[in-house]
């Protein structure tokens, strides 16, 4: 069993005979939500000052465990949240910000692959995060919304495409998508 405390630390306990460990421990960070991948035997952690830490659990040893620190948002994470099969995972924040992000490309090769993909335009903050079965990112917000947003590249090319009658410009790519992503084709036809 792990738990975030109060006081800073993130505790381990094994149940079956009651020995606790601290698996970190820092004086001014709160650790706020986290997340377990069990897929790779990660767990992933939001903390008060908007940071992001991924640890990996696959030591049995406390003292050797690593950790590698991500600034996730400009304010605490308040929810973390992967999605069935470990390859997604949201945060959010009391900055009022969903992010998206890839696992792989961006916790295990350290944002050297891609980015997050920042949700804005929330009406207040988001009290509850999760995924549906078939990837779905669903979030309840404080004014009483539900969203529900669609993560699926390929359906939404799908529902967008038969609505467009022109390819997205080069110049439009990179004022809308961004300019660290390259340009392709909006729709096939």
């Amino acid at each position: 069993l792990i738990s975030a405390q109060q006081d800073g630390k993130i505790v381990m306990l094994n149940i079956k005979n009651g020995d606790e460990k601290v698996l970190f421990k820092h004086a001014t960070l709160k650790p706020l939500s986290m997340a377990f991948n069990k897929s790779k035997n990660d767990l992933l952690v939001g903390f008060s000052d908007g940071t992001v830490i991924l640890f990996d659990l696959n030591n049995t040893d406390i003292n050797k465990i690593k950790h590698w620190e991500f600034k996730a948002h400009s304010t605490a994470v308040e929810l973390v949240t992967f999605n069935k099969d470990f390859s997604m995972v949201a945060t959010a924040s009391a900055d009022k910000t969903i992010k998206l992000y890839n696992f792989h490309s961006y916790f295990e090769n350290y944002n050297s692959i891609g980015s997050a993909i920042e949700l804005k335009n929330q009406n207040g903050k988001v009290k509850s995060l999760m995924f549906t079965f078939d990837n779905k990112l669903v979030a309840g917000c404080a004014d009483k919304s539900i969203r529900i947003l669609e993560t699926s590249s390929e359906k939404l090319v799908d529902k967008i495409c038969p609505l467009l009658k022109t390819n997205m410009s080069e110049s439009d790519w990179k004022s809308i998508v961004g300019e660290d992503i390259p340009y392709e084709k909006t729709c096939k036809n």
